[in-house]
């Protein structure tokens, strides 16, 4: 007290000395609950999602060039088609550039689900696979993503990491892009039917252990096997994510599956389709 009285300045006060100013500790706050809500609904992946290469053949391998046609306009940019252009399967055509950057643009919000921009008609080539959700929910195939793509059709999630499904071949490896809805889904009830063109491996990647827990019965019943050499994919999510859970995988036969609900809060499984032989090159 006596040094303060001699240098003429107050002493601080208890409460400057605890904490700083409200109008700076509030910026803060608000920032680090922003980043982690940025993390749960994977917004923070879509920055990331810009710098992976994009190319509109690789995506979509059912497109195909189209010979160059001056006299009509290109859909996207209006201008006319005399530049490289490439033919959709529901026979449109656009400038090869336009389309791979309207599709470069789509996918942040919906993934890998290519769609024609005048008919909506599906660009992805999905070999002959068929699904369809017994709730009348939208589901579709499509590649296997990349990290910070979307899980669902009706949720932002990202997938953070693809773990082990990473390592399998691109080329016959595709994705259910399902309704996150569908988690509704009694576990007794068919939840999706996949019809498959050739034989192939079926793998169910739950959420976490007690996930997988819900749909023990119908495991056991159809005789899912715990695959333990392929690591689960990361997913962002809300409120206990980044979610990852034990896969379990099939083999089935060339025809229609039945894949069950599971009946949780926590969501729909990930449902990945591996092709063993590819529809243009059946088994001898």
């Amino acid at each position: 007290s006596t040094l303060g009285a001699e240098s003429g300045a107050a002493p601080p006060r208890a409460q400057e000395c605890i904490m700083p100013p409200r109008d700076t500790a509030r910026p803060r706050v608000r920032s680090v609950f922003d980043m982690l809500w940025r993390v749960l609904t994977g917004a923070a992946a879509d920055e990331a999602l810009d710098n992976v290469p994009f190319k509109c053949g690789e995506a979509c391998p059912s497109l195909v060039a189209a010979a160059p046609m001056p006299s009509d306009d290109c859909a996207i940019c209006l201008a006319s088609l005399a530049a490289e252009c490439v033919r959709t399967p529901c026979n449109h055509v656009f400038h090869n550039e336009c389309l791979t950057h309207y599709l470069s643009v789509s996918r942040r919000d919906f993934g890998r689900r290519a769609l024609c921009p005048l008919c909506r008609g599906p660009l992805s080539h999905v070999c002959g696979i068929a699904v369809q959700s017994t709730s009348g929910r939208p589901i579709e195939v499509v590649p296997l993503p990349t990290p910070g793509e979307r899980c669902h059709l009706d949720r932002m999630y990202r997938f953070l990491s693809l773990g082990g499904f990473a390592d399998l071949p691109a080329d016959s490896v595709f994705y259910l892009l399902s309704s996150n809805e569908d988690r509704h889904t009694p576990s007794h009830a068919c939840m999706w039917r996949v019809t498959l063109p050739c034989r192939a491996i079926l793998h169910l990647n739950f959420r976490s252990d007690a996930h997988a827990a819900t749909a023990d019965a119908w495991l056991k019943r159809d005789q899912w096997q715990r695959n333990r050499d392929i690591g689960s994919a990361v997913s962002s999510g809300i409120p206990n994510g980044p979610y990852s859970g034990p896969v379990f995988s099939k083999a089935v036969e060339q025809g229609e599956t039945c894949l069950p609900g599971s009946a949780t809060w926590e969501g729909v499984y990930f449902a990945f389709v591996q092709l063993q032989h590819p529809p243009h090159a059946p088994p001898a």
